[in-house]
């Protein structure tokens, strides 16, 4: 459940987790989704995305198991984040939408 303080990209990102089988792996999303991200997704929502990984980086102590059904703890959780923004950081997803 969100509140006040929660970004509103921060299920979407945490939606991907439903089709990650390695949170640790390198790269944490396959290419393709994250060229959709840059590409196709509407620019408000990779924005909302982009908004959501470096308040959650800055967040670890979050309840992200709360926010939606996913199949990792905390910590996996927070280590997919990790990872997710050196590729938003790496693939230039940020300097495109923030």
């Amino acid at each position: 459940m969100m509140d006040d303080d929660t970004p509103q990209g921060l299920n979407a990102v945490l939606y991907f987790l439903n089709y990650i089988t390695d949170v640790s792996a390198n790269p944490v999303l396959p290419d393709h989704l994250v060229e959709q991200i840059k590409h196709k997704y509407k620019s408000e929502m990779s924005k909302l995305m982009c908004v959501a990984v470096k308040w959650a980086i800055a967040n670890p102590n979050f309840n992200y198991e709360s926010q939606i059904p996913v199949h990792y703890n905390n910590k996996q959780i927070y280590e997919y984040l990790i990872n997710l923004d050196k590729i938003f950081a790496e693939e230039n997803v940020y300097s495109k939408f923030l």
